[in-house]
């Protein structure tokens, strides 16, 4: 029986590499050696960090003598702008700047930011001029109206209407410029329910807006323009003019209303009557009450000196 001959198989290159011994050699030169170039690398490292750091607190302390404690960037001049009535006075109140400081330490994002807090107060941009100038460019709502649920004009009692029926307080700047404009007077319910800055809900009080607005539109006769309205119902107000006449409109309607009345008012002043109460929501036969002409005193004989 012949026999079979066999041969081992060649090994593979992976098994090969399995076979290789690594050997790690240590000695006490070798590890000094390592532990030395471990340090100056650590010690250049440090050199280089404390050489930026040098640089970044030299450059510092340059920009703060440079601009931060140089006189010439304080605060030398404010510019403000505004279309109402916000004083410089309170300007500085609200925005807390202080008039002596530099004037790249003001925080100009957050002076912005609480104007454009105030509910009276529409846009507002700030800029820095250098090298101490802040300019201030400010748009402000207009009052045109009062609203009060107690009838009077007093500051912390009402507060004003711009013409698109956002609340907001009349402040002392205001006063002066506020004191003579029509009031609205509403109930109590609807003036609780006004939140300054945001257009009012109540439909009575928006409508009395809306005749007050026409009448400054078209009314030319100082006497005759509306003094005080006052919401009677859900349907009619009463319109209090200056020279007395009380008029009583609807809710709607009032270009028509108002006519009437202009019609009415210059008929009297033609045949020298005042209206006293008119109202006006009837289209036609317009129930008209006049003003009684005071009466003349009786002739009496009186005796003659004999």
């Amino acid at each position: 029986m012949a026999k079979r001959r066999t041969s081992r198989a060649p090994r593979s290159r992976r098994d090969r590499d399995y076979r290789k011994q690594y050997l790690q050699v240590s000695s006490p030169r070798i590890v000094m050696h390592q532990s030395m170039h471990a340090l100056r690398s650590a010690m250049k490292t440090t050199l280089l960090l404390a050489i930026v750091a040098g640089l970044i607190v030299a450059a510092a302390i340059g920009v703060r003598e440079m601009f931060i404690e140089n006189e010439a960037y304080q605060l030398q001049e404010l510019e403000l702008k505004t279309d109402g009535y916000l004083s410089h006075r309170r300007f500085l109140q609200l925005t807390n700047i202080d008039t002596e400081a530099n004037v790249l330490t003001i925080d100009l994002p957050d002076a912005r930011q609480r104007i454009l807090d105030q509910p009276e107060v529409i846009s507002c941009e700030i800029e820095r001029i250098l090298p101490g100038t802040i300019k201030v460019q400010i748009e402000e709502r207009e009052a045109r109206a009062w609203v009060a649920h107690d009838g009077s004009r007093r500051i912390g009692s009402g507060v004003l209407l711009d013409k698109s029926g956002v609340p907001f307080f009349c402040h002392a700047d205001y006063w002066q410029h506020a004191k003579d404009l029509p009031l609205i007077k509403c109930s109590d319910e609807d003036y609780r329910k006004i939140k300054l800055g945001e257009e009012i809900g109540s439909t009575e009080i928006k409508r009395a807006l809306n005749l007050i607005l026409l009448s400054q539109e078209k009314v030319d006769n100082e006497q005759w323009r509306f003094d005080k309205v006052e919401v009677l119902n859900f349907y009619s107000m009463q319109a209090s003019c200056m020279d007395g006449t009380e008029a009583i409109f609807g809710l709607y309607d009032h270009d028509r209303q108002l006519s009437d009345l202009l019609q009415a008012q210059n008929h009297c002043k033609k045949t020298g009557r005042q209206i006293a109460h008119i109202n006006l929501i009837p289209d036609k036969n317009i129930p008209v009450r006049f003003v009684q002409s005071p009466e003349l005193p009786a002739e009496t004989n009186t005796p003659s000196n004999q």
